[in-house]
C-alpha cells in the first residue's frame, strides 16, 4: 500500500466521513496521487460511499482494520516526537477552546474574542511549522488555519466556528483529532 492511500485510511480513521474532494485537505497530498490510491482502495473493498450519503466516502468493515493498522504505523513513526509537541499544543488548545466558547455563547466582546483567537493562532505557529515538516497532512492544517484566520481578520466571522466552512475551529479539531489519534490517547472532557 503506498503513502497516499494510507494517508487516506488514517484520514478516514480520524474524520469517519470524508467527500472525495476533502481527500486533498486532509491527507495534503496532490488529487493526482489521491485518485489512484481511492481507486486502489475501493477495489480492494476498503473504502465505500456512506449509505446516507452516497458523496461522501467511509471505511468498510475491512477499511476499518486497515486504517487501524495505518494509525498504529503513523503512531510508531510520530509518537515520540509528538509527545513533547503535544505538551505545547495542550495550553494553545485550552486557550482556542476558550475563546470559541465564548465566541458560540455570544459573551464577550466580538472584537476582544478575536484578538485571542488571533492570538493563539500566532503562538501556535512555530508548533505549526514543526509539524509540518512531519507530514504532509500537518502542511494542509496549517495552511487551513492561516487561511480560517485571514478569513476571520477579514470580517468573515462564519470562519470562526461555522459548520459548513473550513472555519478555524473545525480545522483546529481535526489537528486536535490527528494528534490524539498517533499519540494513542482518547479525547477527555479537557480535549472537547
Amino acid at each position: 500500500m503506498n503513502e497516499a492511500a494510507r494517508a487516506i485510511l488514517f484520514a478516514l480513521a480520524t474524520r469517519r466521513l470524508l467527500a472525495a474532494d476533502e481527500l486533498g485537505l486532509a491527507t495534503g497530498h496532490p488529487s493526482r496521487d489521491l485518485d489512484a490510491a481511492l481507486a486502489e482502495l475501493a477495489q480492494a473493498g476498503l473504502v465505500a460511499p456512506s449509505p446516507s450519503d452516497a458523496s461522501r466516502l467511509r471505511l468498510t468493515p475491512q477499511g476499518e482494520e486497515q486504517a487501524l493498522a495505518a494509525v498504529a504505523t503513523e503512531r510508531a513513526a510520530l509518537a515520540a516526537q509528538l509527545a513533547p509537541l503535544y505538551l505545547e499544543f495542550a495550553p494553545l488548545n485550552r486557550d482556542v477552546k476558550a475563546a470559541v466558547s465564548r465566541w458560540q455563547l455570544g459573551s464577550g466582546h466580538a472584537s476582544s474574542l478575536l484578538g485571542e483567537l488571533g492570538g493563539a493562532h500566532r503562538r501556535a505557529l512555530p508548533l505549526l511549522d514543526r509539524l509540518a515538516g512531519l507530514r504532509p497532512r500537518y502542511a494542509s492544517l496549517r495552511a487551513r488555519l492561516a487561511s480560517a484566520m485571514a478569513r476571520v481578520e477579514a470580517g468573515e466571522t462564519s470562519y470562526v466556528a461555522g459548520v459548513t466552512v473550513d472555519s478555524f475551529h473545525s480545522v483546529w479539531w481535526q489537528l486536535h483529532a490527528d494528534l490524539l489519534a498517533v499519540l494513542g490517547r482518547e479525547r477527555g472532557e479537557a480535549d472537547l
